[in-house]
């Protein structure tokens, strides 16, 4: 399998190709499964583990396959190796009420290491902002609630790595993911080896605990907001509107290219921030924006303040109601929905 893997990738793939030949690498990491057995009247499921020490010589193979996609210069296939890296580090599953002992979540607690490894080559070597937001996102399990003190140690680690690049910064921002098990790490040290990282205040909450989760959701929202605010400030300060749209247009491409628009949850807020920080910039920046294929549904959200200021969405209207017939519906759509009223 992993041969005719390999084979695949030596193939382009086609544009509107559902998935990249690494799909078929899946199932091979996975950590245990069930067996089915049909009875008279019932169908009975038994788990079973896979053992590490068997899987090790392919584990190792599928890794360095993964890296060598994980910086390549195919960004869909880079965000897939990254996926497939995190997956592999997915404890086993506890099936239908089963539970899984601790010592088979510990026993792949070195193949795991190796996964991080792993994930932080490909983190270093890639140019893109978008594998290395997917590789911090992986990454957020074991860095919070690892068994294993050194898995989590190695996994926080390349996460605080991560979160000190402020030139992922705009990718963040447009991605927005607010429900995270992890909040920003910049300027937080990584507490020692011995310590439990439940325990710090700084440090990443624990789980099953109502308060700690309200605790990740209120802090994500509030990172969120800033990650915005910070945006919206670089990006007028940096650049004019025309200068704008080409900047955030080639980031929606790359993230449209990799087949992750799915992913893109903060756009919205950002392009409402930028409306809001310069109404009068507001045709301008339309006008640029609704030229472009990503934007047809989302240019028009520069308009947001238009919320609780009526005039300004009368300044943007016009150049919106010049574009496409799918520009013109999306702006009708922001205003009519129940996130465009006041």
């Amino acid at each position: 399998m992993l041969d005719r893997v390999e084979t695949w990738l030596g193939v382009p793939d086609a544009p509107e190709a559902p998935r990249t030949p690494l799909f078929a690498l899946a199932p091979l990491i996975a950590k245990n499964g069930l067996r089915n057995a049909w009875r008279r009247h019932a169908l009975e499921f038994s788990l079973f583990f896979v053992a590490p020490a068997k899987m090790a010589g392919a584990r190792t193979r599928i890794r360095q396959i993964l890296i060598a996609q994980g910086t390549g210069a195919v960004v869909r296939r880079a965000v897939e190796a990254a996926r497939l890296l995190g997956t592999a580090m997915t404890p086993p599953h506890e099936f239908f009420g089963h539970t899984v002992p601790p010592e088979v979540v510990l026993g792949w607690a070195d193949d795991d290491i190796a996964t991080v490894a792993a994930l932080r080559q490909v983190a270093q070597a890639t140019n893109e902002p978008l594998v290395r937001r997917i590789i911090r996102h992986e990454l957020e399990g074991d860095a919070t609630r690892a068994l294993s003190p050194k898995l989590r140690r190695a996994a926080l680690e390349l996460v605080a790595e991560l979160d000190k690049r402020v030139d992922d910064d705009l990718t963040k921002t447009i991605l927005g993911r607010w429900v995270r098990l992890l909040p920003s790490r910049r300027g937080i040290t990584v507490p020692e080896e011995a310590a439990d990282l439940g325990e710090d205040g700084d440090s990443p909450a624990g789980p099953g605990n109502l308060g700690d989760i309200s605790a990740i959701v209120d802090a994500s929202i509030a990172e969120r907001a800033r990650n915005r605010d910070a945006a919206v400030a670089s990006l007028w300060r940096e650049h004019g509107p025309a200068e704008i749209v080409d900047v955030l247009d080639e980031r929606l491409r790359a993230i449209t290219a990799a087949h992750q628009s799915r992913e893109i949850q903060g756009m919205i807020e950002l392009l409402g921030g930028l409306g809001a920080a310069r109404p009068a910039a507001l045709p301008d920046l339309v006008a640029e924006a609704v030229a472009l294929a990503p934007w047809t549904s989302s240019c028009t959200h520069c308009s947001t303040p238009g919320r609780s200021d009526i005039n300004a969405f009368a300044i943007a209207l016009p150049p919106i109601i010049a574009a496409r017939q799918g520009v013109a519906s999306a702006a009708a759509r922001v205003q009519s929905s129940p996130l465009g009223k006041p």
